[in-house]
């Protein structure tokens, strides 16, 4: 309680850095309000340091995934073609150019 903190956000896909500084008023403080929109999707990556009157301790960093474009570019394929007697009970579809870790609906 009492040091400074100094903060960056930075990403991986480009954009202008976040940084500010302030003092700590709590051991588990929150620092709360952060606008990261300047930042492009990618990882970003939070590093702060704490410094008193000894000095700048080491950054403290980690790190997030910022993604806010809904995914694009992608198709799909019914794999039967013609869906008959014989396969209407086992149909399967095929993605191509999907973003591995999305969310898919289908019907």
């Amino acid at each position: 309680v009492g040091t400074t903190y100094n903060y960056s956000f930075s990403s991986s896909g480009g954009g202008t850095n976040v940084a500010d500084t302030g003092t700590v008023t709590g051991a588990g403080q929150t620092i709360t309000g952060i606008d990261l929109s300047g930042l492009g999707d990618g990882t970003i990556t939070l590093s702060v340091t704490l410094t008193n009157v000894n000095g700048a301790g080491a950054p403290a960093t980690d790190t997030s995934t910022k993604d806010t474009v809904a995914p694009t570019g992608y198709t799909v394929s019914i794999d039967q073609d013609p869906i008959n007697a014989g396969n209407q009970m086992a149909v399967s579809f095929t993605f191509t150019g999907a973003t591995v870790g999305t969310t898919y609906n289908y019907s």
